[in-house]
């Protein structure tokens, strides 16, 4: 039976927290040719599939096993997350400079860049023999993403398929080498939404030096990228006088973060007006992101290789943000 529904070659993903709508359709939804959204493999973390019940120590170890992967999977009243991401490795890799760890990471931004729900990333492993069905694992990266703004938010079958689209973009961006800036601002908000550090400051920092990227401001800097995110964001619902709170953001915070003039309290999360800037900020991050994704090629590579006057120019009049990806979007607060 494991043999039938597993073949060697397998390598799975799973979570600790992933909510998804099963109701909107069944797994398993193909994102690339060989990389796979799908039901978790649960006959392969059930111990007593390859132990008999008086098999004591290979129970145990098995079930040790598991929990490396999942941390207190075996535990009664544990629940598990029933969806997962499967990489096929016998299948051909359309994208040969990204082994499955990178294909995984960036279909998590992806996911985040769609809809901002609650990822909690757990351990992966190999499909082995059936005297080793699990191999090659790794330990759970403990990465929790740091926005999470409604318990009941979940992703759909349209989401995840968006998502697949959005990966191949991000994919398209990772080769190129005329996209740095956009680049750059796709690597710091991965790192920021997957949740790769848990410090409020820097995860705060990090946003901001994305729309940096993006946006460039010179001189009056506070000023020129509220302008340029309002304006660009202005068909969106905003919260009242966002350009006014983020050149305030930008000057009394960011810039005191960045030049160590304020020395911000580690429980910085506690404090109400700290946390509700970091969600904004990564709402705000989020969209400006999407609509550049969502340009065609020749505008992100011309937007990317200006310089000095021309390209400010080309940012003050942007227009507003559009593209495919923009559409049946809103500000998760």
């Amino acid at each position: 039976m494991i043999k039938e529904l597993y073949k060697r070659g397998y390598v799975f993903l799973l979570f600790q927290e992933l909510p998804y709508d099963f109701h909107s359709g069944e797994l398993p939804i193909e994102i690339l040719e060989n990389l796979y959204f799908d039901n978790t493999p649960s006959e392969l973390l059930d111990p007593q599939r390859f132990y008999d019940s008086s098999d004591v120590n290979g129970l145990l170890e098995y079930a040790g096993l598991v929990n490396m992967i999942l941390p207190g999977h075996t535990l009664p009243g544990m629940k598990i997350v029933h969806c997962c991401l499967k990489y096929d490795s016998t299948k051909h890799n359309q994208y040969t400079d990204c082994k499955h760890p990178v294909l995984f990471s960036t279909f998590i931004t992806s996911l985040r860049l769609q809809k901002p729900c609650p990822i909690r990333v757990g351990g992966q492993f190999e499909v082995g023999s059936i005297d080793e069905p699990i191999k090659k694992f790794s330990y759970p990266s403990l990465f929790t993403s740091p926005h999470n703004p409604k318990p009941s938010l979940c992703y759909s079958k349209k989401d995840i398929q968006l998502s697949s689209e959005i990966l191949i973009e991000l994919l398209k961006i990772r080769k190129l080498n005329n996209k740095n800036r956009i680049k750059s601002a796709i690597i710091y908000f991965s790192q920021i939404t997957q949740g790769f550090s848990i410090s409020l400051q820097l995860c705060y920092l990090g946003l901001w030096a994305a729309l940096e990227a993006i946006f460039c401001p010179t001189g009056n800097k506070a000023k020129t990228i509220a302008k340029r995110i309002t304006d660009y964001l202005s068909a969106f619902d905003l919260p009242e006088d966002m350009g006014n709170w983020l050149e305030i953001e930008y000057i009394h915070r960011r810039s005191k973060f960045t030049h160590g003039s304020h020395v911000a309290p580690p429980p910085l999360q506690n404090i109400r007006r700290g946390k509700d800037a970091f969600s904004k900020l990564h709402e705000i991050t989020r969209l400006c992101l999407l609509s550049f994704i969502s340009l065609d090629q020749s505008e992100q590579i011309e937007i990317s290789t200006q310089t000095g006057q021309k390209l400010q120019q080309q940012l003050d009049r942007l227009g507003q943000a559009k593209g495919k990806y923009l559409r049946d979007q809103q500000m998760y607060l």
